[in-house]
């Protein structure tokens, strides 16, 4: 996926043009969100949610999609969008830090390597 403002994410994903996107998107979302919750709830503890998550991936996923959840918060009133999603992408960067890790996705993530 690639846009250039939120208008133009609108215009090519939003869920009056591509509800099947939005149905993708909206299920990742609330999956991180689900276990951000239950995380801060204190019902996993942070090296579950570690080895659950031990992967670039939700990050990679915030930093791709963190100011459309921001945005559509503010556009459509919706402040608690997603947070639970932005606690655990807070969490589990800590998590990379104290065992000297970076958080940073690989600059290829997420893209198609083909063999060489």
């Amino acid at each position: 996926m690639e846009w250039d403002d939120y208008h133009d994410f609108e215009m090519k994903y939003g869920s009056d043009v591509n509800p099947e996107n939005r149905s993708l998107r909206y299920s990742t979302w609330y999956l991180y969100d689900g276990i951000g919750f239950i995380l801060k709830k204190g019902w996993i503890t942070r090296d579950v949610m570690f080895a659950l998550l031990n992967t670039a991936s939700v990050h990679w996923m915030w930093k791709r999609q963190e100011s459309i959840i921001k945005e559509i918060r503010r556009r459509y009133n919706l402040p608690n969008l997603a947070i639970h999603f932005e606690y655990l992408v807070e969490e589990h960067e800590k998590m990379l830090l104290e065992r000297g890790q970076s958080s940073e996705p690989p600059e290829l993530y997420g893209k198609y390597i083909p063999d060489q």
